[in-house]
């Protein structure tokens, strides 16, 4: 296993693993899996960090969550649960310009994604986190990848002499 699989391990499938028997922690759990996803979607669609979405990317979030049948649906699960999570720490009933989106939820009394027939999202955060684990796993290269400008970061030792195990910075630079 390489230096970022072990780090990807310890820093979010170890993390992930002590969340998921704690039902309040779906926020947090989904708070960790959705950047995960994007990282790897973006690099799977060869998209630079900034980049606006595009086409190959809701094409590949679609195919690895085939409930998410089109590209509208797709974009709304995406501005509802990404968009809503990490920008206002609770699902978007609305996108930029104002339009509304299908109610978001999440339960651990369903599975992975759930789309009603009146658009209403909802998610089972354990199920989700768990299935993107496993598409990042199972491509890690991908994940991995350098069509992001951000490099995954590594543990440096703060200061020479100083135990990495105690003090320690996360780079981001190609230095190990």
């Amino acid at each position: 296993m390489t230096t970022d699989q072990n780090n990807f391990r310890s820093w979010y499938v170890d993390i992930l693993d002590k969340l998921y028997p704690h039902r309040e922690a779906g926020f947090a759990i989904m708070m960790i899996a959705i950047p995960l996803l994007e990282r790897y979607l973006r690099q799977k669609a060869r998209l630079q960090v900034q980049a606006p979405l595009n086409q190959p990317f809701y094409d590949e979030l679609i195919r690895l969550f085939p409930v998410l049948t089109d590209l509208e649906k797709a974009k709304q699960f995406w501005q509802v649960f990404r968009n809503g999570l990490l920008h206002e720490v609770t699902m978007s009933p609305q996108d930029r310009k104002g339009n509304q989106m299908p109610a978001g939820s999440l339960s651990h009394d369903i599975p992975e994604i759930s789309v009603l027939p009146d658009g209403t999202f909802f998610v089972h955060p354990v199920d989700f986190a768990k299935r993107v684990i496993k598409i990042i796993e199972d491509d890690f290269a991908i994940f991995a990848g350098n069509t992001s400008a951000t490099k995954l970061p590594r543990v440096k030792q703060h200061a020479p002499g100083i135990e990495s195990s105690t003090t320690i910075i996360l780079s981001t630079s190609s230095n190990p």
